[in-house]
C-alpha cells in the first residue's frame, strides 16, 4: 500500500481506533476544556459524556479530577510545548476508589493547540505487582528460615556422629 492510501484509510478509521483503545484518552482545548472523550475513558472513570464534554478537566467529577500533580503537569510542560510520557500518579477517587495510572500527553496543532491526553488504568498491575513482592519477600523469609534449619541439621548430624563416636570408644572400654 502506498502512503496516501494508508493516510486516507487512517483519517476514514481514526474514530473506531480511538473507541477501540483500551486506554482512556481525553482530546482537551487550550484552556484545558475536554472536547472529546473515548469510551475507555468513560468505562473507567465512571463518567458520562454529559457530565465530560465541555468541562474543564480539574472540575470533572465535581472536581476529582483537581489532582495537584496532574495540574502542575499539564500546565507546567504543556504551556512548554513538551509532550510527556509515563507520567505516574495514585489518586483515590471518592466513587472509584484508588487509581494508579500513567499519563501520556502532547499538544497537537488542530483548531488553535489540543492536548492529548492518554491515560492507562495501571491499577490492577500495581496490585499484582505488591502482591508477586509480598510474596517474594515471604519466599525469602522462609528461605533464610529453611536454610537456618539445614545448618542446624547438619550441626545435629555432627554431634551425633560425636556422640557416636564416644558411645563406641565408651562400648570398646567397657568390653575390654
Amino acid at each position: 500500500m502506498d502512503d496516501e492510501i494508508i493516510n486516507k484509510l487512517i483519517q476514514r478509521e481514526a474514530p473506531k481506533i480511538i473507541q477501540s483503545m483500551r486506554d482512556g484518552l481525553l482530546m482537551l482545548s487550550e484552556d484545558l476544556k475536554i472536547v472529546f472523550a473515548n469510551s475507555a475513558f468513560y468505562e473507567n472513570f465512571k463518567v458520562a459524556p454529559d457530565e465530560t464534554i465541555g468541562r474543564y478537566i480539574y472540575d470533572l467529577g465535581n472536581g476529582q479530577w483537581n489532582i495537584p500533580a496532574l495540574r502542575d503537569l499539564l500546565e507546567k510542560t504543556l504551556s512548554n510545548d513538551q509532550e510527556f510520557h509515563e507520567f505516574k500518579i495514585r489518586h483515590d477517587f471518592p466513587n472509584i476508589g484508588l487509581k494508579v495510572m500513567l499519563l501520556n500527553g502532547i499538544k497537537i496543532k488542530a483548531n488553535g493547540y489540543m492536548t492529548l491526553l492518554v491515560i492507562s488504568d495501571i491499577t490492577n498491575m500495581e496490585k499484582v505487582h505488591q502482591a508477586l513482592k509480598e510474596s517474594f519477600e515471604t519466599l525469602e523469609k522462609m528461605n533464610k528460615y529453611m536454610v537456618g534449619r539445614e545448618n542446624k541439621m547438619v550441626e545435629l548430624k555432627s554431634e551425633i556422629a560425636d556422640l557416636k563416636e564416644k558411645l563406641m570408644a565408651a562400648l570398646k572400654v567397657v568390653k575390654e
